[in-house]
């Protein structure tokens, strides 16, 4: 076993210096050397009790983790489980971009209200309840988790409300609020006294007033937003269909 001089000139064994003493780790607090081997093959405990083998070139870079407890953005999170298929990585990836989303801001800040329930900071429980949801193993190849098409305007990703849908049903109800007119949705003049609606790629001109290119715009938003419901209707939750399909104008405004 190796031994170093202590500053008092005796010898102490790399066991005497480990064994039972605390040490600080980058991202999951503070953890007790509970066993000692050798340098290669000692057991931690952090402050929650889980247990981990490592060695004393990981603790002493306090890059040691725990899984069951440690910060990502600035909360703490479990990510204590295994990842074998490739669901399980996109899941995975899924979740992470969603608590960056929820807090880290710097540079998402239309995304400053957004916020995830206290269940899925732990990524098993995130992971088990989306593999009940219908269509999941679409994400493989490209489909969404939206947040707020089956309760409008929702702001919080929980199990109630997150669903897998392709991107053409995420972008039903876009409607380009940041360049919008200050008429109406989809609405604006042409010529001094006249309107013309745009949307989804269709135009129409020379409309007489207002109020009949407000009916005009919801009327191609409308057809739009059923024929996507029927293009999907057996692919995704029901109850994103039926939100869809019930949705008003004054929804979208």
């Amino acid at each position: 076993m190796s031994r170093e001089r202590s500053k008092l000139g005796y010898f102490v064994s790399s066991k005497d210096k480990y064994l039972n003493k605390i040490f600080q780790t980058k991202s999951s607090g503070s953890c007790e050397v509970v066993e000692y081997t050798n340098s290669t093959n000692i057991v931690v405990e952090f402050e929650n009790g889980y247990r981990k083998r490592t060695s004393v070139k990981e603790l002493s870079t306090g890059w040691i983790k725990n899984p069951t407890k440690h910060l990502m953005f600035g909360v703490w999170v479990n990510t204590d489980a295994e990842i074998k298929t490739p669901l399980d990585k996109e899941l995975y990836k899924r979740w992470t971009f969603i608590l960056r989303r929820c807090f880290y801001t710097k540079h998402t800040k239309s995304y400053d209200d957004v916020g995830i329930c206290e269940e899925w900071l732990n990524f098993s429980i995130f992971r088990r309840d989306l593999m009940k949801t219908k269509g999941i193993e679409n994400l493989l190849h490209g489909w969404a988790l939206d947040k707020d098409l089956v309760s409008l305007g929702n702001r919080t990703y929980c199990p109630e409300f997150v669903r897998a849908v392709p991107r053409e049903v995420n972008n039903a109800l876009l409607t380009s609020k940041s360049v919008r007119s200050p008429l109406a949705l989809g609405v604006s003049r042409f010529g001094k006294d006249k309107f013309f609606v745009r949307c989804n790629g269709k135009s129409v001109y020379n409309i007489e007033t207002l109020v009949e290119a407000k009916q005009i715009y919801w009327e191609i938003k409308k057809a739009d937003i059923e024929n996507i419901c029927k293009k999907w209707e057996n692919e995704v939750c029901s109850d994103v269909i039926s939100s869809l399909i019930n949705v008003k104008l004054e929804d979208l405004e």
